[in-house]
């Protein structure tokens, strides 16, 4: 098993994609002293829910305690491949993460698939939460743009073009018929508790609102 450490915390700004320019600019200027940390790349995730949208329903509730399951891979091949199952975990308003790699060879094209390689790749123990968050409902994809603090503390990611494509409807992994979602953009800094108030004052003057936003949740809705 892979845990991201510690409990992190996670400040998510929300802006239209018509603002782009300006928030690259904040990006390249900030206080933080931000620089490129990884290459660009594409995110895919196949989220899962129970059959009453439970974790759905927990994030518009506003539940403190929440769960959110995912199967994530990287690349611009939208039929999944080689990733990892994630467990993301939030406890008010901090976060972490357990995960663990999938590896499967051959083309997967159903959802049936996906999942036998995933209950493959856990410990026993996860059995009960694979059947719990059994459903696959969205798939959803983006751009994303990968920075780091000059103190190496901080690390921000710039998420952008933003496809969904709903998963409810057949065992076929669905690839091509995208939903009419909005499009914006969606700037997360993350970093350790201890920072907050430091992170808070650097980022005081981002021209973006801050939001509870949840790409889960922004997909589900355009869809429904």
């Amino acid at each position: 098993m892979n845990i991201d450490a510690s409990l992190r915390r996670e400040i998510k700004f929300v802006a239209n994609e018509f603002f782009v320019i300006q928030i690259r600019s904040w990006l390249e200027t900030s206080r933080l002293g931000l620089r490129k940390h990884f290459p660009d790349r594409i995110v895919n995730n196949i989220y899962y829910d129970t059959h009453s949208y439970d974790a759905y329903t927990d994030n518009l509730d506003g539940i403190s305690k929440r769960t959110k399951l995912r199967y994530r891979w990287y690349g611009s091949s939208q039929t999944p491949v080689a990733g990892r199952i994630e467990l993301k975990s939030r406890l008010n308003a901090y976060g972490a993460k357990e995960f663990y790699s999938v590896n499967f060879s051959g083309n997967v094209t159903k959802h049936t698939q996906l999942f036998r390689s995933i209950k493959d790749s856990v410990p026993p123990e996860w059995d009960a939460l694979l059947d719990f968050y059994s459903v696959p409902v969205i798939y959803n994809r983006y751009h994303r743009s990968y920075f780091i603090s000059k103190c190496k503390r901080v690390r921000v990611t710039l998420d952008c073009k933003h496809d969904v494509m709903d998963q409810r409807m057949s065992n076929s992994i669905n690839t091509y018929k995208k939903a009419n979602s909005p499009q914006y953009i969606v700037v997360e800094v993350k970093f350790t508790p201890d920072l907050t108030d430091y992170v808070s004052s650097m980022v005081a003057d981002i021209p973006m609102r801050i939001s509870r936003n949840s790409k889960y949740i922004n997909a589900v809705n355009s869809v429904r």
